[in-house]
């Protein structure tokens, strides 16, 4: 994996992004906004290319009107936003179709293509065969980063590894799994009762309050 070189910063190498899953509700409340702020602050270069893919039969400005939602007044109009938009482009097809792959890659038209794959674990190793097969760049790196569960357990997490693994180099691989501290949670009680000297301190009597926050509104 060829590193970006700290002379010329992250907001000057030539970057093209393709979201998979862009019409779903992780990529239009999480990823586009983080994108929007990354642009603001010159963390991604100018003239980035930043493509929506998803099985929902959207055109162009339609998806843009749906990016807006997410956004907040303030930036809606400004600029920077005015301008980020108009990096932003959307491919609808399914995601076994390698045609559909196809006319993403025509929509990317760059040299270095950074893939996010905002999509459940079952059409991870699908997409990835159909990038690999229709979408790679000859000339720049080509960088896949998988977003949610990785797999239900430790069993079939091993086997998605080894089916991408397959189609990917490790180093161009990235994981982001934000499902990671559903089984902390639930392990709460189990320690809970699973411990004598907890147990016994566990209580009403020892415990004034619990509070329980939520960080997200949905979900």
């Amino acid at each position: 994996m060829a590193a970006i070189p700290a002379s010329e910063g992250f907001g000057k190498v030539p970057l093209n992004v393709a979201i998979l899953g862009a019409s779903g509700d992780l990529a239009k409340r999480k990823t586009y906004p983080a994108l929007f702020q990354l642009f603001r602050k010159g963390l991604l270069p100018e003239d980035v290319k930043i493509v929506g893919f998803a099985r929902s039969a959207l055109g162009r400005e339609e998806f843009r009107k749906q990016i807006q939602e997410f956004i907040g007044e303030k930036d809606l109009k400004s600029k920077d936003f005015a301008r980020f938009l108009e990096r932003c482009d959307y491919v609808s097809g399914s995601y076994d179709d390698p045609e559909a792959y196809k006319q993403m890659a025509k929509a990317l038209n760059g040299t270095n293509r950074l893939f996010y794959l905002a999509l459940p674990p079952e059409v991870f190793v699908t997409a990835s065969k159909n990038i690999q097969n229709n979408c790679r760049s000859a000339d720049g790196f080509n960088r896949v980063i998988v977003e949610k569960p990785f797999g239900k357990d430790l069993t079939s997490a091993k086997k998605l590894g080894d089916d991408l693994r397959k189609l990917i180099k490790e180093e161009d691989l990235y994981r982001i799994d934000h499902y990671l501290g559903k089984d902390m949670v639930q392990n709460i009680l189990v320690t809970r009762f699973a411990n004598g000297p907890w147990e016994r301190v566990w209580d009403k009597d020892s415990i004034e309050s619990v509070e329980i926050t939520c960080k997200e509104k949905i979900g």
